[in-house]
């Protein structure tokens, strides 16, 4: 470990009383600085990075939308895609503030905007193709997020054929709406569509930039006057809640359920439950979740503070050895995570399963912080 922290379990194990109005707790400055250095090293960047691949994608989208049969324009709002949702699924292991769940400090729940997968639904995308909601000018508003944010532009950027995916009783099939539209048409309104979507997108990108830009600053002054987050100790438990993405959706989720694991137990694999099955993205975004979440961890750059500052020695090391592994399971998945063989997936879901144990376990009882109530009954 670091020698500049070599001091902090012992001030760790001293008087607590930063949360009870009382006391100072000693511990308070040591706290500070690693939540200092993430928001300022690791989660304002994220978000910033985000807002900038965003704006290149609703430039993209709207090329795409000006030539919508043109191969090149189409090529360029894919990678374009590709490079924000990269970036968001690092800021998805910092769902903090505005972007976070109501429950923590400043939480507005502006990640459905973004990107409300699981919560997709591409048969939906297809009737508002058909439908041409998209035009309306209150189409985000009163919409779902199963139509909007980057899961819906995944479905529309590289879903190429003519064909929906709806079953044969839903309106747009029963009543032959969707026949009626020809393939040139059904591909200006995918084009049109996703320059609406992108360009919202974009939108709400810029302004969780802007507000990421000043709660570095809140995290970095935690249970000082003028700070939103009244102690250090909350403001961890915070930044430990927005972790469990890690358990909660990468383990349990994204590979277990294409794994065939329910209640860890083995069960069929699921091909359907790959998370980006559309760009076949699914590894790259596993990839950067495992990222983003070493990154807390262990501080970016790994000589600049980060969780494993606030642990004893061993636990750190375990960390970061489990970390790596579990990268390194992940970036051996094909990129459609599942192709015939769920066994690297499985291999996968036990590496992030080590990582996840130990943050449950040990990171909890050293720091004791709080579980999440969502992962308060997760047994396995």
């Amino acid at each position: 470990m670091r020698k500049r922290w070599a001091l902090l379990w012992v001030l760790l194990g001293c008087d607590r009383g930063a949360d009870g109005g009382g006391a100072v707790d000693p511990a308070d400055d040591a706290r500070r600085a690693v939540l200092a250095s993430l928001g300022e090293r690791v989660i304002r960047p994220a978000y910033a990075e985000f807002a900038t691949a965003a704006a290149g994608l609703r430039d993209a989208c709207a090329a795409l939308a000006a030539a919508p049969g043109d191969a090149e324009a189409l090529a360029a709002a894919q990678a374009a895609w590709r490079a924000a949702m990269d970036r968001w699924q690092v800021a998805e292991m910092m769902l903090l503030g505005p972007a976070g769940p109501k429950d923590r400090v400043g939480g507005e729940d502006r990640r459905a905007a973004i990107y409300a997968w699981p919560t997709v639904n591409a048969c939906r995308v297809d009737q508002e193709i058909a439908a041409a909601g998209y035009r309306s000018p209150d189409f985000f508003a009163r919409s779902l997020p199963n139509v909007t944010g980057l899961g819906a532009l995944e479905s529309l950027l590289f879903r190429r054929g003519p064909e929906n995916v709806c079953p044969p009783q839903v309106a747009i099939n029963r009543e032959g709406t969707w026949a009626a539209l020809d393939p040139a048409e059904i591909g200006r309104r995918r084009a049109e569509y996703a320059r609406a979507a992108a360009a919202e997108v974009a939108r709400h990108a810029e302004a969780l930039a802007a507000a990421f830009a000043d709660l570095a600053r809140h995290l970095a002054d935690a249970g000082r006057p003028g700070s939103r987050y009244p102690s250090t100790r909350r403001a961890l438990d915070d930044l430990f809640a927005a972790l469990f993405y890690l358990d909660l959706m990468v383990k349990d989720v994204k590979l277990a359920g294409p794994a065939g694991i329910a209640d860890g137990r083995d069960a069929p694999p699921c091909p359907d439950c790959v998370e980006l099955p559309w760009s076949r993205h699914s590894r790259a975004a596993l990839a950067a979740n495992l990222l983003a979440a070493e990154r807390l961890l262990l501080g970016d750059p790994p000589d600049t503070p980060g969780f494993d500052d606030l642990v004893p020695g061993r636990i750190a090391a375990g960390l970061a050895a489990d970390l790596a592994a579990a990268r390194a399971a992940v970036d051996a998945l094909p990129d459609e995570v599942v192709a015939g063989d769920p066994g690297p997936v499985r291999a996968a879901h036990a590496a992030v399963k080590r990582v996840t144990d130990r943050l449950k376990r040990e990171v909890v009882t050293a720091l004791t912080l709080t579980v999440p109530r969502e992962g308060a009954g997760d047994a396995d």
